[in-house]
């Protein structure tokens, strides 16, 4: 994750995200920053440029390799109070969840890190700051911080509970998949029925939807009266039962939206199957820098057409690279894909084209848009002219939409016999 796009969907203060970009692009403090900023990069650098690394394996499940010094960071606390190192934390199996506080004067999204006990038994974690923590399981290990802070004091309510649980039962089901948690900030207290009870201050917590950042808000239905009249397009669900959340984030289906692709595309992956128009039309329409062609041992021959056609038009400048998937198991077609995407570095730019290929390619490219935050089109047959399907997985919501485009060269178009290529 680039430190752009870190600091536009986290916004701190104006020198933290200065402080960030220089770390991601330098590795070093900005010269002409002030001295007393200078403090604040220190504790920016040891604390939430360690969450910024969490966040970024936890949320798209990326590694980084470890320095000494990285391994040695406190996201949530001293050492000598007993908190666990940053190298103790990377590799554990856990989940984000968030929760909003609100006091008379600030609003705070808190982000809450549910880990399994074991690795960590031996450290401490943020229970005695949670007012009501009785309910926290002893088999796992829970920490909070508060915009990038690690929190001091306590948090006087249990709104927190509702996240809790989400997250509590993500992790007994094994669903490492933060992007559904953190699409939504939850809040409501929680009863040993498992009934979501109301909460205080529900006007503040929703402008915190205001921010530059995309998720909805989870309330419990008896805060419904205390929702503002006026929006502004600001999206939140009310649920009554732990259960009805839990449906709501894990089965969540795709909603209509307005897809806007990259442009330029840097990388175009296209599923390969036994026909080569579909390909080569969604490449002239989309014009990408480079298209990565995933075929199957069968699908070979239809990929050096794909290819072939093209370099006809040497003038599109499209670079090409066959890749050979294992079509045959849904694991070995997930594996294949995963090992590019794990190294890639420009997943905000790619596009993942679904319309070939046999159903488990397709499936495996899916769960790798999902984790990698990747836009997919699909062309359908019936489809008007320049027409494709979109799909995107942004903060965990998925989305669907029409887009028409033909990013064509004006000199080219007239050479194309598209009709054909509609056939």
């Amino acid at each position: 994750m680039t430190a752009h796009a870190f600091c536009r969907n986290f916004p701190t203060t104006e020198s933290a995200q200065r402080a960030f970009r220089c770390f991601f692009s330098k590795g070093c403090p900005p010269q002409e920053m002030p001295q007393k900023e200078n403090a604040f990069w220190m504790e920016c650098q040891t604390q939430a440029y360690a969450e910024a690394l969490l966040w970024n394996y936890f949320h798209y499940g990326r590694k980084t390799k470890l320095s000494a010094r990285m391994a040695s960071f406190m996201p949530f606390g001293s050492a000598e109070d007993g908190y666990p190192p940053f190298a103790s934390l990377y590799g554990q199996r856990g989940l984000i969840a968030l929760f909003p506080i609100c006091s008379d004067t600030v609003s705070h999204v808190c982000f809450m890190y549910l880990f399994k006990k074991q690795g960590l038994e031996n450290f401490k974690d943020h229970r005695g700051l949670l007012v009501g923590n009785s309910i926290i399981s002893n088999d796992v290990r829970i920490y909070i911080t508060k915009d990038f802070s690690p929190l001091a004091d306590c948090i006087d309510g249990n709104s927190w509970q509702l996240a809790y649980h989400l997250a509590l039962h993500f992790l007994n089901e094994e669903i490492y998949d933060s992007k559904l948690l953190t699409g939504f900030l939850l809040t409501g207290a929680v009863e040993d029925n498992n009934a979501v009870t109301a909460v205080e201050k529900i006007g503040k917590k929703i402008e915190l939807l205001r921010r530059p950042w995309q998720f909805s808000l989870v309330l419990p239905e008896n805060n419904k009266a205390d929702i503002p009249e006026n929006l502004d397009n600001l999206t939140y669900h009310t649920v009554g039962e732990v259960e009805q959340a839990w449906r709501l984030i894990s089965k969540v289906g795709f909603t209509d939206s307005d897809i806007i692709l990259p442009n330029p595309i840097s990388e175009f992956h296209i599923l390969v199957g036994g026909s080569a128009n579909p390909a080569i039309y969604t490449i002239l329409l989309l014009n990408p820098e480079k298209v990565f062609l995933w075929h199957s041992e069968e699908s070979f021959e239809t990929a050096q057409k794909i290819k072939a056609y093209l370099q006809r038009y040497p003038s599109l400048n499209i670079e090409f690279e066959l890749k050979k998937m294992d079509s045959g198991k849904l694991q070995n077609c997930y594996s294949d894909l995963d090992r590019y995407f794990q190294s890639s570095l420009c997943s905000e730019y790619c596009v993942i084209n679904i319309t070939g290929g046999n159903r488990l390619m397709g499936f495996a490219a899916l769960l790798i848009a999902q984790t990698y935050n990747v836009k997919v089109i699909y062309r359908d047959r019936n489809a008007a002219e320049e027409e494709l399907t979109a799909i995107s997985f942004d903060n965990g919501k998925r989305n669907s939409g029409t887009v028409k485009v033909n990013c064509c060269p004006a000199y080219v178009k007239p050479q194309i016999n598209w009709q054909e290529l509609l056939k």
